[in-house]
């Protein structure tokens, strides 16, 4: 139980929250055409996978006409990890008393 981080073990009602906001969200953004053509997360269809090989076809046509290419990669993986979660509870705990 140690080992999970803090947003992986919320209550089932909030899982269910989650995807509602989720849903509606996504609605939101599409019906306003605020996506990115390229955007992956919240798409159908979309993964990984899907993103990196999009990514290595621009690479190669940017290749194939003598551009230069530069990628910048960043592993976001473990950002919750470094968050001070007894500083982020005081500051929230704030927020609702004022």
């Amino acid at each position: 139980m140690s080992n999970y981080r803090p947003i992986s073990i919320l209550p089932v009602i909030f899982l269910i929250f989650e995807r509602h906001v989720n849903l509606h969200f996504k609605a939101f953004l599409e019906k306003n055409m605020l996506l990115y053509d390229r955007q992956s997360v919240l798409c159908e269809n979309h993964s990984c996978p899907t993103t990196f090989i999009r990514l290595v076809d621009d690479w190669i046509l940017a290749v194939d006409k003598n551009e230069v290419v530069g990628t910048l990669l960043l592993d976001r993986s473990k950002a919750f990890d470094l968050v001070n979660h007894s500083l982020l509870l005081q500051t929230t705990t704030l927020l609702w008393i004022t």
